[in-house]
């Protein structure tokens, strides 16, 4: 069904002295009390209280815009404004203008209408919203009033007489408004109805509305006429033209004409085949202010408005004589003047040049843009440039995704590196009507891709573009393509890393590392280094030099994390010597044998790192503390040194610990375990200090016991033995490190009598020469 909308013109009225002025009646949207211009002129009231309402949600496009379009879906009374004169019934003339709620009125409805409104109007600074504004909101007061709106009513009631049911409006109508009345506060009104169109359909509504506001912003119809040019500017229907363009097929028709069978509708210049409105550029019209207009009227102290006009101005302005002469007999008359005016783009959001002026895009995070003009190849076009920062290699992931209801933007996504050059292909999928009838949209407007990408900095751009041609249009089919003017909106931009998992396996001395991506195999720029060595590409395998073994670490190029590591075994070096390590001690039976091992070396001297070494022992008289072991394997360190694990003794006797590697075996030190006597008791303690600029340790030992005893005094610097220590006698020595420093270490007292062993130790702490 061919839907009509309906514009209709008001005239301006132009006063001066003693010339009778004509009135146009004003509107006060105070809903109590004087309103804008006092107690006079036309009331609006809606039945909309507060949140409490359980339809109701506050929603704002844009707080703060200077300009405001206010959602009405609530029943109301309109009284005194021209919507009550001029009905198509007439004695409903200057009678309440009554309207209920919307047809099917849900929050959900509110919801997509809203959205689908914000879309239409977003790429201007205008806040589209539901919550009610101040009367200077919507009122444009002075021609420099910078400050001001439009009101979208939807009713379920028919604009028509409909019996007396409708608002008696106009007839056969799904919308209408008054021209080049945005701003005006007697007449800035833009009626949607619900009658006739698919119930609950919010995008059937939405277009109507934003057709209608776009009328009082002075927009024409856009139609299609096959006769050019177009009759009377083709508002003349029949069988080759229609007032509004409204093809049934195809991928958009314009805003002011029809895309209810259609997937989108969308601003226009009117530059397609057949236009009956080809000089009308939409956005140009909307923001141009050449078409502003001002309305006057007058009323007396009693309330008379001066319908048959007035003369002169304020402050001595007057009713005419009964003749209609302006003698200065009349009643005296107070004129106030009503202004329109046009909307301004909303400011650029974000840079156009791919250098510091553009937009940081986070990683992980999304960012709200709108291309807000878009006159096509040869007209102004935004471009919005986001700035990139990418901390290491992968693949970089972005998108842009438009509105989600009634999109006008087709995004196109470009990929930059610092340099400017462009990485890859730009992404653009092709758009594609997905048909439902009334309910028909079009989808591969949003974009996304991949680009590989190394440390550095990226620009992402954002662009509305066209698809295909305009050549190929008929009265019915839009299948051709869609122009690139009036591709503006809204979109949601986003950026993100996938960085690829690394792996690495050794084979012998060889290294190789692999990466992959979401579980595909990838070849991102990797770096690696030996040991603490320099960072280096890795562009293959990497042969490990020596034999000891050695860590290697892998990370991605430019990375400051390390993602692996792998440790490569000493592989093929011989060990030409082995040195024991450790003393010759007496221990009593219950102590721990501690500090034995072997250090290996190769044909040069140098240590063989990580060679297993098999330390065995006579079982009987000790084992491994916490475990029992009697044998233990453990691979030497960077120093060539494999140290005995703890043993605890077990038993009187000699401990033999042999150590088992390549070259042979090796005997280290023998431990003698003694029984400790019961008759023995003694002391021996320790205490560094400095002589003649090194340290030296002096030890004494004490017999506190009944018999005689021979000590024997064992450091790491020296040994030596006592006979002959009576009771509550003792022995002294110092012992020279020949060195400035020396680490924590112990001492111990062997105590030997007639009767059996006793072994006493001291700890002493680390020194260094005073």
């Amino acid at each position: 069904m061919s839907i009509r909308r309906v514009a209709y013109r008001l005239g301006v009225a132009v006063t001066a002295a003693s010339v009778l002025a004509t009135a146009a009646a004003p509107m006060v949207f105070a809903e109590t009390g004087p309103g804008l211009y006092g107690t006079y002129g036309p009331k609006f009231t809606t039945t909309q209280a507060s949140a409490e309402d359980g339809n109701f949600e506050a929603l704002s496009s844009k707080p703060g815009a200077p300009k405001t379009i206010w959602l009405v879906f609530d029943g109301g009374t309109l009284t005194g404004s021209p919507w009550n004169k001029n009905r198509e019934n007439a004695a409903r003339n200057d009678t309440p203008v009554a309207f209920g709620a919307v047809d099917g009125d849900s929050k959900e409805l509110r919801r997509e209408v809203y959205l689908r409104m914000a879309e239409y109007y977003s790429p201007f600074d205008v806040n589209v919203t539901t919550v009610r504004p101040s009367d200077d909101q919507l009122a444009k007061t002075s021609e420099t009033d910078a400050e001001y709106g439009d009101v979208a009513v939807f009713t379920a009631n028919s604009l028509g007489e409909d019996g007396g049911n409708g608002l008696s409006i106009v007839e056969g109508a799904l919308g209408v408004a008054h021209s080049k009345s945005f701003g005006d506060f007697s007449d800035n009104f833009a009626w949607t109805t619900s009658v006739g169109q698919e119930p609950r359909n919010a995008r059937q509504l939405a277009a109507t509305a934003a057709h209608e506001v776009g009328h009082t912003l002075s927009l024409g119809h856009q139609g299609w006429s096959s006769v050019q040019p177009a009759p009377e500017g083709g508002y003349i229907e029949g069988p080759n033209t229609n007032i509004y363009y409204s093809p049934n097929t195809g991928f958009w028709a314009p805003i002011m004409g029809n895309a209810d069978n259609i997937g989108m509708d969308r601003w226009t210049d009117g530059q397609y085949p057949n236009a009956t409105n080809g000089g009308q550029n939409d956005l140009a019209a909307m923001t141009s202010s050449s078409w502003a207009r001002s309305q006057r009227w007058a009323v007396t102290s009693t309330g008379q408005e001066a319908n048959d006009g007035w003369c002169g101005d304020n402050p001595d302005a007057y009713l005419p004589n009964a003749s209609g002469a302006c003698d200065g007999t009349g009643a005296h008359v107070d004129v106030y003047t009503y202004y329109s005016g046009a909307i301004d783009f909303r400011q650029d959001d974000h840079g156009n040049a791919l250098d510091a002026t553009a937009t940081a895009l986070p990683l992980g995070s999304k960012v709200p843009g709108v291309i807000e003009r878009n006159f096509g190849p040869n007209g102004v076009k935004d471009r919005d440039v986001f700035r990139i920062d990418v901390p290491t290699s992968g693949k970089l992931d972005v998108s842009a995704a438009v509105a989600e209801y009634g999109p006008m933007l087709d995004v196109r996504l470009s990929v930059y590196d610092a340099a400017g050059n462009l990485v890859g292909q730009p992404f653009d999928p092709a758009p594609v009507v997905n048909d439902g009838n009334r309910r028909s949209y079009v989808s591969g407007m949003s974009a996304s891709g991949r680009v590989d990408v190394t440390p550095g900095t990226y620009y992402l751009t954002v662009e509305g573009v066209g698809y295909g041609t305009t050549a190929g249009y008929t009265q019915t089919d839009t299948s051709s393509g869609m122009p690139e003017y009036g591709s503006i909106g809204q979109y949601t931009v986003s950026a993100s890393m996938v960085t690829p998992l690394l792996s690495a396996t050794a084979t012998g001395r060889v290294v190789t590392v692999s990466a992959t991506t979401e579980g595909a195999p990838s070849t991102p720029g990797m770096e690696y280094r030996i040991g603490a060595g320099a960072w280096q590409s890795y562009a293959g395998p990497v042969t490990v030099p020596g034999s000891d073994a050695r860590t290697l670490e892998y990370r991605l190029a430019g990375s400051s994390t390390t993602a692996v590591t792998v440790t490569v075994a000493a592989t093929g070096a011989a060990v030409a010597a082995a040195q024991a390590l450790g003393q010759t001690v007496t221990l009593n039976v219950g102590q721990t044998a501690t500090g034995s091992g072997v250090r290996l070396t190769d044909a040069s001297g140098g240590p063989v790192v990580g060679q297993n070494v098999v330390f065995a022992w006579n079982g009987t008289i000790a084992a491994v503390a916490g475990s029992g072991a009697t044998t233990a394997t453990v691979k030497t360190n960077a120093d060539g040194i494999a140290v005995v694990p703890p043993l605890i003794t077990t038993a009187a006797g000699q401990l033999v610990i042999t150590a088992s590697h390549s070259a042979g075996s090796t005997t280290l030190p023998t431990v003698s375990v003694v029984q400790a006597s019961a008759s023995i008791a003694g002391w021996t303690d320790a205490t560094p200090k400095t002589v003649t600029g090194k340290v030296a340790l002096d030890v004494r030992a004490y017999n506190t016991g009944a018999d005689p005893v021979t000590i024997q005094l064992k450091t790491k610097y020296g040994l030596k033995t006592y006979g002959g220590i009576t009771a509550d006698k003792g022995v002294s020595v110092t012992f020279k490190s020949y060195t400035t420093s020396i680490p924590t270490g112990a001492v111990s007292a062997v105590f030997t009598s007639a009767t059996g062993t006793n072994t006493f130790g001291y700890t002493y702490d680390a020194y260094a020469a005073q």
